[in-house]
């Protein structure tokens, strides 16, 4: 079983040659023929990319073009451009995915021997196809309207579990695919799986084969029943992680608490929000990563951490509890969709009420970071801004919705650009005679 995607960013068309899609189609192709080993069975599973989902905010942070920029269609004889542009550019890669899946439907008896049949799943929407030497069909029971291949490989990886496979092998470089093939692993029809990752380098091969009976058999029950949310609480695609903590800590953690955090396994239960058992156990591994046992605020280790004997750097903080929260409703949402991953299809949740807002200029949903003032007003009262010239609306001041006053550089008069400072001034009669006011 493949991550479609990860063979495409992998498998890149060479400077020196001008190359066609159908010759990038033919090599990704041959590529997966190539290393399916010995299995007559191979499942192909793609992103699919639906514009103006959660999964677009994601990939506008990670620098991807979002927008409607790129190839309405591709064609077989069209020369590939600038690859780093098209695998960066998700309608580029929408229609890459069409044509690879289209590609390999229409020369599959030119690639296909009697024994092998191919399953690709994404390129056509929610439908999957069959694909042998003789016939191309649709399979019902692999319809899914997962929108992201971790999840939809699980379903792959139970359907071929339930048919009779003896062993599975995954192919994918997301750590997100092996933490969802361990936590579903119990429910799948027992059969050997291994999380393959890696690849041959030119002088080494740092290929690797992660048994994932072995990993199940070596966690406790109640280990492996938080294992996901805390995977996820600490840091996926979708949600932020924890400056200075790292997933290594967040796992000696989970095993050394494991029967004290039970509340975390109640995190995502469809049909259901933050139960005061799960919030109360979410705080306390929280704690339990900055080294505070039986935390039941955030925002007094911030403090403790602040006054204390060694001062701690504001990025090593954790965060307070209005935006915790927040952060763990957005988990929630992630693991609504991870815990589901054996479902088809998925119900549709509302972001908005799982830590998300609308941005009113792209329309997209961006976190809400959240719901408090920054800082007390007695404090936001003493800023002061440096400005070299004159005030922008990017200066401190603005920043934290303040005006300008006597103590900052521009001594808060009529000339500075901050938006509230000219509000102030409006408001106090100031004119042109106030402008250098020394």
């Amino acid at each position: 079983m493949f991550d479609a995607m990860a063979v495409v960013q992998m498998l890149q068309p060479q400077s020196a040659v001008k190359t066609t899609y159908q010759m990038m189609a033919l090599s990704f192709w041959q590529y997966i023929l190539s290393h399916r080993q010995c299995a007559t069975e191979v499942h192909v599973v793609f992103d699919r990319y639906i514009e103006g989902s959660l999964k677009t905010q994601t990939r506008q942070r990670r620098n991807e073009r979002v927008s409607s920029s790129g190839p309405s269609a591709i064609l077989s004889n069209m020369v590939v451009g600038d690859w780093k542009k098209v695998v960066s550019s998700t309608k580029s890669k929408h229609e890459l995915t069409k044509f690879y899946t289209r590609f390999f439907a229409e020369h599959c008896h030119e690639l296909l021997d009697d024994k092998t049949t191919v399953y690709i799943a994404g390129g056509m929407g929610e439908a999957t196809l069959k694909v042998s030497a003789a016939y191309v069909q649709y399979v019902q029971a692999l319809q899914s309207n997962h929108e992201e291949t971790d999840g939809r490989m699980m379903l792959h990886v139970a359907h071929a579990a339930a048919h009779g496979a003896n062993q599975v092998v995954v192919f994918s470089p997301d750590t997100d695919v092996l933490v969802l093939l361990v936590h579903h692993f119990p429910d799948m029809t027992q059969t050997s799986i291994y999380f393959k990752t890696g690849r041959k380098l030119l002088n080494r091969d740092r290929t690797r084969y992660i048994p994932i009976q072995a990993i199940v058999g070596s966690l406790t029950p109640q280990q492996l029943s938080i294992m996901l949310s805390v995977y996820c609480v600490t840091g996926c695609d979708t949600s932020s992680s924890f400056h200075g903590v790292g997933k290594k800590k967040a796992f000696q953690v989970m095993c050394k608490y494991a029967d004290e955090l039970e509340g975390l396994s109640e995190l995502g239960i469809p049909q259901q929000m933050i139960s005061p058992e799960a919030k109360l156990a979410a705080f306390r591994f929280v704690g339990l990563l900055y080294g505070h046992s039986n935390c039941t605020s955030l925002n007094c280790i911030r403090r403790d951490s602040m006054l204390g004997k060694k001062r701690v750097r504001p990025r090593k903080l954790p965060p307070t509890n209005d935006s915790f929260v927040l952060h763990l409703l957005r988990c929630t949402y992630k693991l609504l969709i991870w815990r589901s991953s054996l479902c088809p299809d998925i119900p549709p949740v509302d972001p908005l009420q799982y830590g998300y807002i609308q941005d009113r200029g792209t329309g997209l949903y961006v976190p809400q970071l959240m719901t408090q003032a920054v800082a007390p007003p007695e404090l936001l009262n003493d800023l002061v801004c440096i400005c070299p010239d004159q005030c922008t609306t990017n200066c401190a001041c603005s920043t934290n919705e303040q005006p300008c006053t006597q103590a900052c550089t521009c001594k808060g008069n009529i000339m500075c650009e901050n938006l509230f400072t000219m509000l102030s001034n409006v408001e106090t009669g100031a004119d042109l005679d106030d402008a250098y006011l020394l």
